[in-house]
């Protein structure tokens, strides 16, 4: 990664970092402002290709984090179709060692689910390797790689699998690369049970606003909508939040959310939401920040 924009992030975040800032008092809200958004109001489509956190003096960095927001999986009755066990891990910018692979922590899943993945890194060329899981199975990249408009190195992306094996004992990982030092990275991995193939993906970036639409997904009948939000803001004080909290019937995924402020160094802050639908026809997912810009997926499983 080129050490000049690294340095101007630095200089940003230093400057975010000072600021008083609100934290959201939402359960399963987070959100922030300034700093990592700017330059592309809309972008559509499923092409792209980096993003990349923003950077500041070191403090209090958590490397290989299971995600500030990790609590108890939904849980489902046999055969309903829903979300089930979800997993998140974040690791800071500038943590050694300089190259790795983070996981997350165990969850039980069920075979025959579709698992969604989705990544972040802060230079995608460092390691730009799909994500892997426990149980050995493959995952196929839905559309393209995403850059964030002000951080071009850096970028997201999601992944697929339908009729995953799954268990006990289930993980998720994903590389990181060497950037001077470890790279900033977040694994958000969501199952849906009962699920069967993606139908439809969406992906845009919305420039800063107190309220993000995502792209449209159409749907021909019963789906499970997921949604990932991907700010693109500046780091923010230790232990504080940023704003995501989706409407329309979306419900967050607190084990797939990490919103929460890792290190004053830089990290990947993501929101992840869910929604059952069974009319035929096209969906949205409109999120509220308090005017921070990101990338927003919508993916529609196909669900009995």
């Amino acid at each position: 990664m080129m050490l000049g924009p690294r340095s101007a992030r630095q200089r940003a975040a230093l400057a975010i970092a000072g600021a008083a800032l609100v934290a959201c008092g939402v359960a399963g809200c987070g959100g922030e402002a300034g700093g990592r958004d700017g330059g592309l109001g809309d972008a559509g489509g499923f092409d792209g290709a980096a993003r990349d956190g923003a950077a500041g003096a070191d403090a209090a960095a958590r490397d290989g984090a299971a995600g500030a927001d990790a609590a108890t999986p939904v849980d489902a009755s046999a055969g309903a179709a829903t979300v089930g066990a979800a997993a998140l891990a974040q690791r800071a910018y500038m943590q050694a060692p300089a190259t790795g692979t983070l996981t997350t922590a165990a969850v039980t899943t069920r075979t025959g689910s579709t698992l969604l993945v989705s990544l972040a890194r802060g230079t995608w060329a460092a390691a730009p390797d799909a994500p892997t899981d426990g149980m050995s199975n493959g995952y196929a990249r839905v559309g393209d790689v995403h850059t964030y408009a002000s951080w071009p190195t850096s970028a997201t992306a999601l992944y697929q699998k339908s009729n995953a094996l799954g268990g006990a004992g289930h993980t998720f990982s994903m590389t990181w690369g060497d950037v001077g030092s470890g790279d900033e990275v977040t694994l958000s991995a969501v199952e849906v049970i009962g699920g069967g193939a993606v139908e439809d993906a969406s992906w845009v970036e919305r420039a800063a606003a107190s309220s993000l639409t995502s792209g449209s997904v159409h749907v021909s009948g019963k789906a499970v909508l997921v949604a990932w939000w991907w700010g693109s803001g500046g780091v923010r004080p230790v232990g504080s939040r940023h704003v995501a909290v989706p409407g329309g019937g979306f419900q967050v995924i607190p084990a797939a959310t990490g919103l929460a402020s890792i290190s004053s160094s830089g990290y990947v802050q993501v929101a992840s939401a869910w929604r059952l639908v069974t009319t035929p026809g096209d969906y949205t997912v409109t999120w509220t920040t308090d005017g921070e810009g990101a990338q927003l997926y919508l993916v529609a499983v196909q669900v009995p």
